[in-house]
């Protein structure tokens, strides 16, 4: 079973959310080493999930509230994406539909993470453009990632 993280962004994410919650590295690291935490902090190593899950859980967070926190409070491209295609699907616009669309698959989709994002993001759009069902390549790539979990 895979339990590593997938996105080095995690970690640097993790040292702002820390010191905009006044914490310090003491805390995080009665759960991993000091140079386990420096490394992960500064995108050069990874930390297994499960961890990460725990720490900032310990904080108080969970992954939403993390990644939110992390941002600023700004929404992510995805979520954003998410309701205005939620919206355009209500009013059956499929030129606006089609337009988002475009503007998702231009993304580069570096990380399993953003490609899964992306998939969930062209299946729900699917339900009123049939062209955009997933395809047997997109379903093979779900079923892998769901295989190494």
């Amino acid at each position: 079973m895979k339990d590593k993280l997938i996105d080095e962004n995690f970690g640097k994410n993790l040292k702002i959310v820390r010191k905009k919650r006044n914490m310090k590295r003491d805390f995080i690291i009665k759960y991993i080493s000091s140079g386990a935490l420096s490394e992960f902090e500064n995108g050069k190593a990874d930390i297994p999930l499960s961890k990460f899950y725990f720490i900032i859980n310990s904080m108080g967070l969970n992954f939403s509230e993390f990644t939110r926190l992390a941002n600023d409070y700004k929404e992510e491209n995805f979520q954003k994406s998410w309701l205005e295609a939620t919206h355009l699907i209500s009013l059956k616009d499929k030129v606006g539909l089609k337009r988002l669309y475009k503007e998702q698959e231009k993304i580069k989709h570096v990380h399993q993470y953003d490609k899964l994002k992306f998939l969930m993001f062209k299946n729900k759009i699917s339900q009123t453009l049939k062209e955009f069902c997933l395809t047997n390549n997109d379903v093979a790539f779900i079923i892998e990632h769901l295989h190494s979990i």
